[in-house]
């Protein structure tokens, strides 16, 4: 059972919540408590990390998948989908997950997350100086990559077949297209 607390919540209070297949997250100092992913949710991550992880590999830096805290203030502990950290910014990945702003952060939203990652993460990530932030939506087919410009994101402009292409991971692109495709074994399941 989750003790309910009368001050916002902190880091510490987050490693006393149960393992119980939820993700608990702190966003200025609120608790947010979200269920499980849903399979499409966790295919279109699954391919996400792959195509990251090729271009973060030829970089030198790293992309990590959730579950994995990212600390980005007393109050402020976030488990994104996927993030990439560049070679230069290795510092920020420690024992207890990321503590500072990874160079790019991709949320999978979902129908309990859709407001929260485009409002209050979007400006979490933004005031914490993550230098891009890709929205990726599984249910329209979409992806919308920013970049962030004088403390707000932007979007980036897109390429051939509406293709989002990285300013911060050099040889990261996505085509909404291919991302999306569920294999037929796997189309009327998920």
């Amino acid at each position: 059972m989750i003790q309910q607390i009368q001050r916002p919540y902190t880091a510490k209070d987050l490693e006393s919540m149960p393992d119980d297949g939820r993700r608990y997250e702190i966003i200025g100092g609120e608790l947010v408590v979200s269920p499980s992913p849903t399979t499409k949710h966790q295919w279109v991550s699954t391919a996400l990390l792959q195509m990251l992880g090729q271009a973060a590999n030829r970089s030198g830096g790293f992309s990590l998948p959730a579950p994995l805290d990212v600390h980005l203030g007393a109050h402020d502990v976030v488990q994104p989908d996927v993030v990439y950290v560049g070679p230069e910014n290795l510092h920020v990945i420690q024992q207890r997950g990321i503590v500072g702003a990874p160079d790019l952060v991709i949320e999978v939203i979902s129908l309990s997350s859709r407001g929260r990652d485009r409002v209050r993460k979007s400006a979490l990530y933004a005031g914490s100086g993550v230098r891009e932030y890709w929205i990726v939506d599984p249910l329209d087919e979409a992806i919308l990559a920013q970049e962030l410009k004088d403390g707000v994101f932007v979007p980036l402009t897109t390429g051939p077949d509406d293709r989002a292409r990285s300013k911060v991971l050099d040889g990261f692109e996505v085509i909404p297209a291919d991302l999306f495709e569920i294999p037929e074994a796997l189309k009327d399941r998920i």
